[in-house]
């Protein structure tokens, strides 16, 4: 250890670089030849090292249940199919319309948001911000109007003037399309 606190303090690298770049040398060492002739493996690391979550150069690994065991497979870039096209557009749309909402509408949001992640989010998961629970409300409300929604074509003039009942969050909780907490019913600025 006292070697690489010299080698530190001359070179000013991070200590945590250092420990990474060793850590990652050490897996593509003691990896690479291995998983090429097996489709999955389970994975054992020298030095104390007990999983690893990511990808390096063509390994991917999945650290599963708590750090316990840790699979490395081949990567595979993922085809494009239509539903991730569909998926594209609509996020894209969503993020356009989330824009043109007012400063008050987004406040309403954040404020619902933080009480949704402190009443109904479990304690090891992070809570929700404004935006996730805006998607969460027009996915609910898309799911509710099959018929005359669709989420990548709406616009936000459609929804100020057709839909009202999600122009505010209290209008969106009253309407079920946001499971209600604690004063919901006070966030009423509209979009």
């Amino acid at each position: 250890m006292a070697f690489f606190r010299k080698n530190i303090r001359k070179e000013r690298i991070c200590p945590q670089a250092v420990f990474l770049s060793i850590y990652e040398s050490t897996i593509r060492m003691s990896l690479k030849t291995k998983l090429l002739m097996e489709e999955n493996m389970k994975t054992t690391f020298k030095y104390g090292i007990s999983a690893y979550s990511g990808t390096i150069d063509e390994i991917t690994f999945g650290s599963y249940k708590n750090g316990t065991v840790c699979i490395a497979r081949k990567y595979v870039k993922p085809r494009l199919t239509e539903n991730n096209t569909l998926l594209g557009e609509i996020a894209q749309n969503l993020s356009e319309i989330y824009s043109q909402c007012s400063e008050e509408y987004k406040s309403d949001l954040r404020t619902y948001a933080y009480t949704y992640g402190k009443e109904k989010s479990p304690r090891q998961t992070l809570a929700p911000n404004g935006y996730s629970m805006f998607t969460k409300m027009m996915f609910t409300f898309a799911e509710a109007n099959v018929a005359s929604v669709s989420l990548d074509t709406i616009t936000f003039s459609d929804i100020q003037s057709l839909y009202p009942e999600i122009s505010s969050v209290a209008s969106a909780v009253d309407s079920e399309y946001l499971p209600n907490v604690s004063g919901a019913d006070l966030l009423t600025e509209s979009m």
